[in-house]
This record gives C-alpha cells, structure tokens and sequence, in this order.
C-alpha cells in the first residue's frame, strides 16, 4: 500500500491509521477481510486522479462513498500519516484536549484567564 501511495504524491507517509465508529465494530468484526482490503484498494484506486490527491494534501477532508460505506480521508502530522475514517470524520482534538492531560497548565490558565497576561505578545513555539 505504501509504495502505491507513495507514487501518488504521498512519498513522506509514515503510517496509515484506520478509524471507526462504534455501530461498525460487529460488521468489521463479522465481515470476511477482503471487504476491507477492497475498501482500501477503492482508496488508491481513487487516489490516482490528481484532483483528489491535491483534496486530500491541501488539507481538506475526502469523502468516499463505497457500496454502503462512508470513508473520510485525511493528511495529518504534517504529511506523515493518512487517516481513514469509516463512518464518520475523524475527531479533531482541540486545545482543551491536550490541557486535560496536564492539570497544573490547565489550573494557571483559569487562574489568569480574565488578566490576559500575554494579551499582545506574539509568540513562536518550537515542538
């Protein structure tokens, strides 16, 4: 799959994550493998159409309809990783997200929030 992706315009992919909603799980489950390797040959299939590729790299979502399938499609992490939604799009964490996992961060923001204290500065952050 990878080295079909890759000459499709998606060479930096490090890893394709599959995402389902809960309804799905007894049909993944119950379903013969091959539903789901067709499902995904339906993807590269569609990904040779260049206009599709530039959705999905511009960082716009892609919506596939297979038989009675959903499928979102998504770039994250800068191009690295290929996300396959079924069933509906991918949530999408927000910063309260990645403060509940560090409650002390969290407790100095409330504590400050009406004092803006870097209201009007800018800021460069390195990850």
């Amino acid at each position: 799959m990878f080295a079909q992706l890759a000459k499709n315009e998606f060479a930096d992919l490090d890893r394709v994550s599959v995402y389902w909603t809960a309804d799905l799980v007894p049909r993944i489950l119950e379903s013969e493998p091959k539903e789901l390797d067709r499902l995904l040959k339906h993807v590269l299939v569609v990904f040779e159409d260049r206009r599709v590729r530039r959705v999905v790299t511009s960082g716009r979502v892609l919506k596939i309809r297979s038989d009675d399938m959903v499928l979102y499609v998504t770039v994250s992490q800068l191009g690295r990783v290929l996300n396959l939604s079924l069933g509906e799009r991918r949530p999408q964490a927000d910063l309260s997200v990645y403060l509940d996992r560090m409650p002390v961060t969290t407790s100095q923001v409330a504590a400050t929030l009406e004092e803006l204290p870097l209201a009007g500065v800018k800021v460069f952050l390195i990850h």
